[in-house]
């Protein structure tokens, strides 16, 4: 039986290594990178999700509504959902991957996705069809990005 080598063997042939060439290590951290800045960009989008609806709401009256400076409470629940969103996908998909299969678990992780978007976007009273097209884009963005990375490493 033939054994693939170690990635940590000095002497360990690169041609069964990762792709782009690199161990499985850099290919393992590269995920990562791609993984925690998709969810530090996903977080900000969502943090200015306010700003956005406040400036979109009809105003009733003619008159602005007062700005107290303060972030309400909903601002931090939808930047922390930003935040772990991708984590939140990635245990759902993990969950009906094991039960169903790998095509069920991406099928569910990507509609996890596409809902924390969806939702983040309606509760700051924007439409939800904007956060599913936002979302979508988003989904394009990272696979863009992590096949840049990818080649580089």
């Amino acid at each position: 039986m033939y054994r693939l080598p170690n990635q940590f063997k000095s002497t360990a042939s690169q041609v069964h290594s990762a792709a782009g060439g690199g161990s499985t290590t850099t290919t393992c951290s590269c995920c990562v990178v791609t993984a925690a800045g998709a969810s530090i960009l996903t977080a900000i989008h969502f943090s200015g999700l306010r700003k956005t609806a406040a400036a979109t709401a009809p105003i009733s009256g003619g008159m602005a509504p007062p700005d107290s400076g303060a972030a309400p409470a909903g601002d931090a629940g939808r930047m922390l959902s930003g935040l772990f969103s991708i984590l939140i996908a990635t245990v759902v998909g993990a969950m009906f991957a094991s039960v169903g299969g790998f095509a069920l678990g991406a099928i569910m992780a990507m509609g996890t996705f596409v809902g924390i978007f969806a939702l983040a976007y309606e509760s700051a009273g924007l439409p939800s069809g904007k956060g599913i097209v936002s979302a979508i884009a988003a989904v394009l963005t990272i696979a863009i990005c992590a096949a840049i990375e990818i080649s580089l490493w």
